[in-house]
């Protein structure tokens, strides 16, 4: 049955067992856009039975059947796929009583996305060339007003309302400290080989060093000496080695010399992505004026010799 935009059409039945007026049901989900049923008398591992009522509908149902007194008054709700509201759950304490939110979430729907206002936040990128006193718009979500936060952890990367990446610097720090002494007391008696393995395997990875381009001087040095005196805890080498003759003999990139090549190769695949997005960025030159491109020039910068 096709609706209009503006518009629903709620059924509400007492079915008094959904299995025995489950002819009915049907009939009114072809004619209903969301049916709302009490008294279904299902226990709670059959409430999968209401999915099967209709296949365009979707279902959320409570059970509150005392399997000594007998069936109580148990609620469901059944509404259409193809509307492209969400159907969310604002309370469940009691079982009899279900209370619902309906959202209109067309693009969500249209796009196979499901969106969660309880773990989304917003945050504000000020302009550093303009300091003026600006106050963010407010942003809801389903309803629901979005807070908005100084930093966030996506996928291990920490993202700051100033784009600096010193936190990301100290977690990879902190990282590299205690992954060299577990392994050094993990694999204390292990060869040489071994070693360098489990270092290369380890700390050699640098996640996110790639896109390092706006941190301090004094944070970059701090994930530099950590990086070095990891191989030595792992090798059980004294702190005052020298870093050139330890990694020249394990035969392991430096700290500098790692972070060129995955800088490189994570620049050499940008480039060449197919990706629709990275390609109409590409010809803005939005890639070529960004800071990581900045970075990647200093980074591989030849030095001077003497």
């Amino acid at each position: 049955m096709k609706t209009s935009s503006d518009s629903l059409n709620v059924a509400s039945f007492n079915c008094r067992s959904v299995k025995n007026s489950a002819s009915a049901v049907k009939d009114l989900c072809q004619m209903s856009d969301i049916v709302l049923l009490q008294e279904h008398w299902l226990l709670p591992n059959d409430l999968n039975f209401l999915s099967s009522l209709d296949k365009d509908f979707l279902t959320y149902g409570t059970s509150a059947v005392d399997i000594g007194n007998g069936p109580l008054c148990e609620v469901t709700v059944l509404w259409r796929k193809s509307l492209g509201i969400t159907v969310s759950i604002v309370s469940e304490d009691d079982d009899r009583i279900l209370a619902i939110r309906i959202t209109n979430d067309a693009f969500g729907l249209a796009n196979d996305m499901a969106f969660c206002e309880k773990k989304t936040n917003c945050m504000y990128f000020p302009c550093k060339r303009v300091r003026l006193q600006v106050m963010p718009p407010s942003v809801t979500l389903n309803s629901r007003p979005l807070p908005y936060v100084q930093s966030v952890s996506y996928l291990g990367f920490h993202i700051t309302s100033d784009l600096s990446d010193d936190d990301s610097i100290r977690n990879q720090t902190r990282y590299l400290y205690t992954k060299a002494n577990t392994l050094s007391r993990t694999f204390g008696s292990c060869s040489a080989e071994a070693k360098r393995l489990l270092f290369m395997s380890h700390c050699c990875p640098l996640y996110c060093v790639q896109v390092w381009s706006n941190h301090s001087a004094a944070e970059l040095q701090r994930v530099r000496v950590a990086f070095h005196d990891a191989l030595k805890i792992i090798t059980s080498q004294p702190r005052s080695s020298s870093n050139s003759c330890l990694f020249a003999l394990m035969r392991v990139d430096t700290f500098d010399a790692r972070r060129r090549k995955l800088t490189h190769s994570f620049a050499a695949r940008l480039l060449a992505s197919q990706n629709d997005i990275i390609r109409v960025l590409s010809d803005f030159d939005v890639i070529a004026t960004s800071m990581f491109w900045k970075s990647y020039g200093q980074v591989h910068r030849p030095r001077a010799r003497v």
